[in-house]
């Protein structure tokens, strides 16, 4: 009885990647895991402009979902039709990304 693995890396990148612009600057989302609303709390970010949305990714990279955030410091959004899992976030500034993580709907 023998066993054999084979291994295949390639550079096919998972989820998203995105650099903290400003360490000081974070993103709360809450409660976690989703149930079925979230808040967005950008209270960090002093220096936004009106067209900053929240993109949601899943682990592949593709959009699943994304939502205008209001020039408010904490936004209320639905879950609306995302299934359970684990899926990535990006919140943009117009074509700049500000923050990234995870997000789990239950």
């Amino acid at each position: 009885q023998k066993d054999i693995l084979v291994l295949k890396y390639d550079n096919f990148n998972v989820g998203i990647n995105a650099l903290k612009l400003n360490k000081n600057e974070s993103v709360t989302l809450y409660p976690m895991p989703v149930l079925t609303e979230f808040q967005v709390d950008l209270t960090d970010f002093k220096n936004r402009s009106k067209n900053v949305s929240l993109v949601l990714v899943n682990p592949l990279g593709e959009e699943i979902q994304s939502w205008l955030l209001n020039n408010v410091d904490v936004q209320k959004l639905s879950r609306g039709q995302i299934k359970s899992g684990m899926y990535f976030y990006k919140i943009i500034e117009q074509t700049k990304v500000l923050d990234s993580g995870k997000i789990v709907f239950w």
